[in-house]
């Protein structure tokens, strides 16, 4: 991205149904008692973004942190958006 080979095209996106289907793709991935919870906080839930890069960047997030957690415990994701930030915590339940 710093050298100019990606270019960005940011769209208004709804957050909360963006990340259901990135939720939805990756659940596949998820082991036997392994739920992915979805938490959405804050007001408004439309964003102006580049979708692929914070498809990406999502991806990379919460299929780590299926990885690293172990079965039967959940992989806890919580987008927040308030004041125009987008922020998002992924947590796992894993040794590290």
């Amino acid at each position: 991205m710093e050298k100019g080979r990606v270019t960005l095209c940011p769209a208004d996106t709804e957050l909360p149904h963006f990340v259901e289907e990135v939720l939805e793709e990756l659940s596949a991935l998820t082991r036997e008692n392994q739920p992915l919870q979805y938490q959405p906080t804050g007001t408004p839930t439309q964003i102006h973004t580049d979708r692929q890069s914070l498809r990406n960047i999502l991806i990379n997030l919460i299929s780590n942190a299926i990885k690293y957690s172990p079965d039967g415990k959940p992989v806890e994701i919580h987008p927040h958006l308030a004041n125009g930030r987008f922020t998002v915590a992924v947590r796992n339940h894993g040794c590290c």
